[in-house]
Parts: C-alpha cells; structure tokens; sequence
C-alpha cells in the first residue's frame, strides 16, 4: 500500500522541516507534496489523491479549519492532523467537530509525529481493506481505532470535565516545553566554544529553528541568540580571572574568532572590555 502525504503551512521553514523530520518511505507514504496556504492545497488535493494531510491551523487566505472542511467535503475518507503553535483549546474543539485525526503541538516532537503517522497508517490500512469486501475485519478496526484514539489528546478533550484534567494537559504541555529548552541550554553548555546557532541545535533536535525560538523565548524570556552570547561572556569573565591569559585566548576558547567582535559583545555585556574587567580584578 503507498500512501500520499500533503503538509501545508504558510511558514516555510516549518513546512520544510516537516517535510524532513521523517523518512516517509517507512510508513508506506510514497510521496510528500507541500502547499504554503490553503488555496494551494486544495489545488493539490484536487488533482492527487491524497491519504493524510498535515496541516497548520493559523495560516493567511484560508485557515487550517477552513481547509479541513471543504478538504473534507472534497474527500470525506481523508485524514487530517493539525500542528499547530497556538495552544488553543478552542481550536481543538474545533478539530473535534470537523472529525480530525489528532491536534499536534509546535514545536513537533519526532517521536509524537511517528506514532501519530504509524496508528493513521494503521487506520487508512483496515479501512482500505474493508473497503474491499473484507467485513469481517470491521470489529478489530473499530477496536483498533478506540486503542489509537484513547490517548489522542483531541478526544481527551471531548470528555474533560473538570478544571483540574484541563490544567494537567496545559501542565503536561508546559513540562515538555520545559523539557526541550533544557536540551538546548545542555547542548550549549556542551559546545558553546564551537560554532554553533539555532538552525544547527534545530536540525540536531529535529525541530524547526522558528518554533525551537519561539518556545526557548516564552520559556526564558531570552532570543536564543542573546543567551548564547551572555552564556560565552560569562564564560569568558570567568577565564579572565587568570591574569596571565590573553584576550585572543579568551575569544577563540567562547566561540569567536574575530577579537573586535568578542571586544563588543564582552562590554555589552559588562560595560568594559575585556582588557578593563581584567584590572578591575
């Protein structure tokens, strides 16, 4: 069986990333087509006869819950996931309404879009076979189906009923946030006199640089650009304490190799040079 993916964003970065983040050949899906908005991908659904579509939910001309409903009237057996960066619970109830598959946080955890990819695998297979003729196998796939959905975190909205359940999704949400932006502050604790950025650790972590920044940002009220360039002062404040070191040392051992650069980003930090903070010690 060969499946056909759609991913649809306006951001490319992200629509590009996704495209990436998995080798889609391991899930049976034989060709990925990208659209930036949702005109564009209704084009494609049109003119291919897509399985899954991936779709962003807050996109210009045409929003994702927009798209997935004429998607659905075009093609009522399609599946469809939301990834989205707004954790909105209204948005989610949306999705429930319009009877999408699962509603995924940005930034995408790689394993979290796996699984979702591998139960909707799953779920297209029971239904192509019983499409076929083979109605005996209708009450596995339907057991199948309530195994896939019972942690889907859309449906769990579907039966929240209490304030206290819907504070554990946000804390559960704001611990994994929390999570990756550890990851990131232990990769730059780790190679911070390499030369490193945000596209790398992005790449390294299997996230998109723009909501990698994002979610460091809300978690640290810091760009990821300024934390790294404090963390390699304070770095370097710290191997100026050796009196007999110099300041072409100090620069090559936090990541810079140009000292006129280093020189500025040290006294915008401290308000003196390196050559000052050294006699003030």
């Amino acid at each position: 069986m060969e499946l056909k993916l759609l991913i649809t964003d306006d951001e490319t970065m992200d629509r590009e990333g996704l495209a990436r983040q998995l080798d889609w050949k391991e899930y049976s899906i034989c060709e990925v087509f990208t659209a930036k908005d949702g005109l564009s991908a209704l084009e494609i659904l049109e003119n291919n006869d897509i399985d899954i579509l991936l779709s962003d939910i807050k996109m210009p001309l045409m929003s994702g819950i927009e798209l997935a409903k004429t998607a659905k009237e075009m093609k009522p057996e399609l599946q469809i996931v939301f990834v989205s960066g707004y954790d909105d619970f209204m948005f989610a109830k949306m999705a429930i309404q319009i009877n999408v598959h699962e509603y995924i946080l940005k930034p995408v955890c790689t394993k979290e879009l796996s699984d979702c990819i591998k139960n909707l695998v799953d779920k297209i297979r029971e239904q192509k076979t019983m499409s076929s003729g083979r109605v005996q196998g209708m009450q596995s796939a339907k057991e199948n189906k309530d195994a896939v959905e019972r942690d889907n975190p859309v449906r769990k909205l579907h039966n929240l009923k209490t304030t206290t359940e819907v504070d554990y999704l946000e804390e559960h949400r704001k611990s994994r946030s929390s999570a990756v932006v550890r990851e990131v502050i232990s990769y730059v604790e780790s190679n911070y006199k390499n030369n490193i950025n945000l596209d790398k650790i992005a790449e390294i972590m299997y996230y998109t640089p723009n909501y990698l920044g994002k979610i460091f940002k809300q978690e640290t009220e810091l760009y990821f650009s300024d934390y790294l360039m404090e963390y390699r002062m304070r770095q370097a404040a710290i191997l100026l304490r050796d009196r007999n070191i110099k300041i072409l040392e100090v620069s090559m051992s936090v990541g810079y190799k140009s000292i006129p650069t280093f020189i500025k980003k040290f006294k915008s930090v401290y308000g003196v040079t390196p050559s000052e903070y050294k006699k003030y010690l």
